[in-house]
């Protein structure tokens, strides 16, 4: 069956990410706790999990950026920041992969393109407005309640799209998203560098 729809992740594939200033997240949140390399380092502790679980609930909305941090700082023992939005901003900070872009903007001539990306309320603030031309089709996790790599989020998208599965490719940097639209009928392509993308694209026949 011919594709019809091409749905794209974000981070790792339109966006890498930029520096962090860690000294202005310190100075937002005071001495003498330098709360961002104590928050680097009980992640190296092995919490790592524990905070992406609770990422989980913030990318579906279920919980807020302040809520999670406070959750993270009493598992932790690690006190809470004074300004915990000055962190989330910081961590938002990125880079275009410009040639994604032109890619997409190339395969919405012939095909239904569209945007799935779990994402957090502060980091969607900053980022949304780089998608307004893929519109309607931008689904981000935090307005929707519906996260990668669930197939709740990918039969969402198939639905607002109106495609069946095997009419529509995945492109997404983590092969851990694959399982949900392997599960759901979607056939996924591991995003590694835009020309390697363009090169799969067109090795499936597609015309852009």
């Amino acid at each position: 069956m011919a594709i019809k729809a091409i749905i794209f992740d974000v981070y790792g594939v339109f966006l890498k990410a930029g520096k962090i200033y860690l000294r202005d997240i310190q100075k937002h949140n005071g001495k003498p706790v330098r709360y961002v390399e104590r928050f680097g380092a009980e992640l190296t502790k092995g919490n790592v999990e524990e905070f992406k679980k609770l990422l989980g609930f913030v990318k579906k909305g279920q919980m807020s950026e302040d809520e999670a941090l406070e959750k993270f700082s009493k598992f932790t023992k690690l006190p809470a920041p004074r300004d915990p939005m000055t962190v989330w901003k910081a961590t938002a900070k990125i880079i275009r992969i410009e040639k994604t872009f032109e890619i997409a903007r190339r395969l919405k001539k012939n095909y239904k393109v569209a945007i799935l990306s779990n994402i957090i309320p502060s980091h969607h603030k900053f980022r949304s407005p780089l998608f307004e031309e893929f519109k309607p089709f931008v689904h981000f996790s935090c307005l929707t309640g519906k996260a990668k790599p669930d197939e709740e989020a990918f039969h969402h998208i198939l639905y607002e799209l109106k495609v069946r599965p095997e009419e529509a490719l995945f492109i997404d940097d983590l092969e851990t998203n694959f399982n949900g639209a392997k599960a759901v009928g979607i056939k996924p392509i591991l995003f590694k560098n835009p020309d390697q993308l363009e090169k799969d694209l067109k090795a499936l026949g597609l015309q852009f």
